[in-house]
C-alpha cells in the first residue's frame, strides 16, 4: 500500500511517502516559511522524485493536530483538496499519536509533549502493548505541573517541548527518560505508516467532516 503522508502540526512541517511500511521518500519545510505556497509543490517534487505519480497513491493521511493552529488548517486543506481532485481516501492521525509510533521499541508509556505557549504543553499518553499503539490518556492541553502531577508511572518524554521543559521535568521525576533528539519530531511518515494500517482495516475520513484537533480556540490578537 502506497501512502502520502502530510505533517504540518510544528515548526517542522514535512511530507512523506510509505510503501508497505518502507519509508521511500520524505521532505522537511520550516513551517516559517509560506507554507500555504509550498506545502503542495513540495509533494509535487517529492512524489516526481520518487517516480510515482498522485493517482497511484491508495490514500493520503494527515496529522490532525493538536499543533499549530495555521499549520493543522493548511495540511487538512491540502490532503482534502488532493483526495478530491484524485478520489483518494484520506485518514486523519491524531499528531500525538503519531509521534508515540516513532518509539516503538520503547516498554516504558510514552508522553509525547507540544509547546501550547500560555505556559501550557499538548500532551496524551501511549503505550505500546502486543505491538499495537494503545491510549493511555487523550490529546489534552494543560500546565506541565499539572501534567508531571498526574504521572505515577515512569515514562519516555518525547516532542518539541522537552528541550524547553527537560530541566523541570528532571527535577520533578526522577529517572525521568527522553526519546533521542532524532525521534522527537512529528514526521510525515510516521503519520504514512498509522494511516496505511487504518486504511489496511477500512478506516477512512470523510472530506467534508475532517477537522483539525485544536483543543483549544486560537489565540486573538488585536491590531
Amino acid at each position: 500500500m502506497r501512502v502520502l503522508g502530510i505533517e504540518t502540526a510544528t515548526e517542522l512541517a514535512s511530507v512523506a511517502l510509505v510503501e508497505d511500511g518502507q519509508v521511500l521518500a520524505e521532505v522537511l519545510l520550516p513551517l516559517q516559511r509560506k507554507l500555504t505556497e509550498e506545502l503542495v509543490p513540495m509533494i509535487d517534487w517529492m512524489l516526481k522524485r520518487a517516480g510515482v505519480k498522485l493517482g497511484e497513491l491508495d490514500g493520503v493521511a494527515v496529522s490532525i493536530g493538536p499543533g499549530s493552529f495555521t499549520g493543522l488548517r493548511v495540511g487538512a486543506s491540502t490532503a482534502k483538496g488532493l483526495c478530491f481532485a484524485c478520489g483518494l481516501p484520506l485518514v486523519a492521525v491524531p499528531t500525538l499519536k503519531a509521534m508515540a509510533s516513532r518509539l516503538a521499541l520503547s516498554q516504558l508509556p510514552i508522553c509525547p509533549l507540544l509547546d501550547a505557549r500560555r505556559d501550557q504543553i499538548y500532551s496524551a499518553l501511549y503505550k505500546f502493548e502486543g505491538g499495537s499503539l494503545k491510549e493511555l490518556s487523550p490529546p489534552r492541553a494543560l500546565s506541565l505541573d499539572e501534567l508531571l502531577s498526574s504521572l505515577d508511572l515512569p515514562v519516555v518524554f518525547t516532542g518539541d517541548a522537552v528541550g524547553k521543559f527537560r530541566r523541570r521535568i528532571e527535577e520533578f521525576k526522577d529517572g525521568a527518560a527522553f526519546a533521542p533528539p532524532e525521534l522527537s519530531r512529528p514526521a510525515a511518515s510516521s503519520v504514512a505508516a498509522l494511516g496505511s494500517m487504518a486504511l489496511a482495516e477500512g478506516k477512512v475520513s470523510g472530506l467534508s467532516s475532517l477537522e483539525p484537533i485544536y483543543i483549544r480556540s486560537p489565540i486573538c490578537r488585536r491590531s
